[in-house]
């Protein structure tokens, strides 16, 4: 059985993964006039603050104010402990997409409109979208890192296992369980039941007709399996998972190769062009004064792509706490803005090339899986560039 469970986990993370997002159907996308590119990338953010009542007292801080700096101060905070490292580290490892989108505006932009949508959608009936809710609050919660918050973010991911045995819940607990401390005892035999249960969740989602977030859904129980490989000795199944590891150190080698050349291929030159740009826009000493700007050694590739993302992110934090942005901050803005629109072009036009490449490829595994980590970058990096142009773009 749990050989079973890890082939499939493994075939799940190298390609259904990849190539799934634009196939998923569980929730509605934007209504809101986004551009084709992004509107199965965006989902609606209410703008009500009546909410702030409910998420300041869900978070235990005194006012909305308090509770944005707090968001802003772990976006950027060292890591944390082995079980939950970072709240990036969870990005887009839920079922759901709506809820995986709220959760990366919470962590990348501070944004407390949508921190209060996954409290209020974390009320709604028992469903599953209710549980991956839960489980995005119950990150937030161990992210500020009190004793209140930590106890609150187990009860949330506790409750998210016990109504839907919700995914991200589940490899988080069998994570807990498997490190010990902060969140529980270390229990490797109960953390390797927990693991080995995540490993059918996948599938029996997909024979529900409710498929998860392709994104990176997997990857967090993946990582896990294999830090327990290559770092505990008395891992139970031990025999039946190393396979995983064999098979997965050869494979990360290609895929690294490959997405090494791709960034130097003349599909990714329309790409690093942009990437120019937001060079020059970033080193603005009107946008330094208004917003600041990170420091970045490249801007080009796949490290100068993360660069133009984490400025933007940045940016939108400030912007998302100020009242309203003067004239010459819109007017910086807007120049931001059609940037980010012409990078979501240029990102677009490299996912068919590589779906395409995992399509029809003629290799033998694992090379026929050369393109998946880099389409992932592709589409995430995709994700987060539209996230801002709702943020640009928003009244």
């Amino acid at each position: 059985m749990f050989s079973k469970t890890l082939s499939c986990a493994l075939c799940s993370v190298l390609l259904l993964s990849a190539v799934a997002h634009a196939q998923s159907t569980e929730a509605k996308p934007s209504a809101s006039p986004a551009s084709p590119i992004c509107r199965v990338h965006v989902f609606d953010i209410p703008r009500d603050e009546s909410q702030g009542v409910g998420v300041v007292a869900e978070f235990l801080q005194p006012d909305v104010s308090s509770l944005r700096a707090r968001l802003i101060q772990f976006s950027d905070a060292p890591a944390l402990n082995p079980v939950f490292p970072h709240p990036h580290f969870f990005a887009r490892s839920f079922e759901n997409r709506q809820i995986g989108f709220l959760y990366d505006r919470v962590i990348r932009q501070a944004d407390v409109q949508a921190l209060a949508q996954l409290v209020q959608l974390a009320q709604t009936p028992d469903t599953p979208q209710r549980a991956d809710a839960q489980s995005a609050l119950a990150f937030v919660h161990f992210a500020l890192a009190s004793e209140a918050n930590t106890q609150r973010g187990v009860a949330l991911i506790q409750a998210a296992i016990k109504g839907v045995n919700n995914y991200p819940s589940v490899v988080f607990w069998g994570r807990s369980l498997a490190w010990g401390g902060p969140y529980s005892e270390k229990n490797l035999k109960t953390a390797m039941n927990y693991l080995g249960a995540a490993g059918s969740i996948p599938q029996s989602r997909r024979d529900q007709k409710t498929p998860m977030d392709p994104l990176n859904a997997e990857l967090v129980h993946t990582l896990t399996l294999e830090h327990l490989i290559q770092n505990e000795p008395e891992m139970p199944f031990r025999d039946a998972y190393a396979p995983m590891l064999e098979q997965a150190q050869p494979m990360r080698k290609i895929q690294a190769t490959y997405k090494t050349q791709f960034e130097r291929s003349a599909a990714f030159k329309p790409v690093n062009q942009i990437l120019g740009e937001f060079k020059a826009l970033f080193g603005r000493a009107d946008l330094v004064a208004n917003w600041g700007s990170r420091s970045s050694r490249v801007w080009s590739g796949w490290e100068g792509l993360q660069a133009a993302l984490a400025n933007q992110e940045q940016v939108a934090r400030q912007v998302l706490a100020a009242k309203a942005p003067s004239a010459s901050e819109q007017t910086m803005l807007a120049s931001m803005d059609a940037l980010n629109e012409r990078l979501q072009v240029a990102l677009s036009q490299l996912e068919r090339p590589l779906y395409f490449q995992l399509m029809s490829s003629n290799e033998d595994f694992p090379h026929s899986v050369k393109a998946v980590t880099t389409l992932a970058t592709v589409q995430e990096s995709l994700a987060r560039s539209c996230a801002l142009s709702q943020t640009w773009q928003s009244p």
